[in-house]
């Protein structure tokens, strides 16, 4: 299956960071998202907006995709138009994420929808954290929710990445 990496954004919230490329437990964000995708064919979407990751991509010989990163919903509705389905969408953005992927992506192979999206269950709602599968060309649209965890933990705020970054430490820490 391809697997679509959203990597173009312009990272506004933190300061205009290019999010792919912060460093998370000694690698880039980038390199910790596709571990778990092994298996998969990696996709990584770019902009303008990240020339960083785009020489990073080229130098280890990714497949990029040229959206305009102005905004992850339109991004994504050009890649439905373009990419071959089914295909797993990932933010660039979770640097804790690797069970939690692969069970979501069988749950979701598993339901007759066009689109099924992975909400996070935390501060007494349900966030979109950007995992979808595209499986289709229609509208229809299931929720999968599941509980937050430290797998599902995205980095959209400078106390996102101080919180990774601790959690590193503490991880570090513990196998010394």
């Amino acid at each position: 299956m391809i697997a679509v990496v959203m990597a173009g954004g312009r990272g506004s919230r933190l300061g205009g960071a290019e999010k792919a490329m912060l460093d998370i437990c000694g690698s880039p964000l980038i390199e910790r998202v596709i571990k778990p995708l092994s298996n998969h064919k990696i996709i990584i979407a770019v902009s303008p907006n990240a020339p960083n990751t785009i020489r990073w991509c080229m130098k280890h010989e990714l497949d990029t995709v040229m959206t305009s990163g102005d905004d992850y919903s339109l991004d994504l509705g050009v890649l439905m138009r373009i990419i071959r389905k089914p295909f797993l969408v990932m933010p660039v953005d979770l640097p804790f994420i690797y069970e939690a992927v692969l069970k979501f992506e069988e749950r979701a192979m598993h339901l007759d929808a066009s689109i099924i999206t992975l909400l996070v269950h935390r501060n007494g709602g349900e966030e979109p954290i950007g995992i979808s599968l595209i499986k289709g060309e229609g509208t229809d649209w299931i929720n999968i929710v599941m509980d937050e965890s430290i797998e599902l933990m995205d980095i959209d705020y400078p106390s996102d990445l101080e919180r990774a970054i601790n959690k590193c430490k503490s991880d570090w820490k513990r196998e010394k």
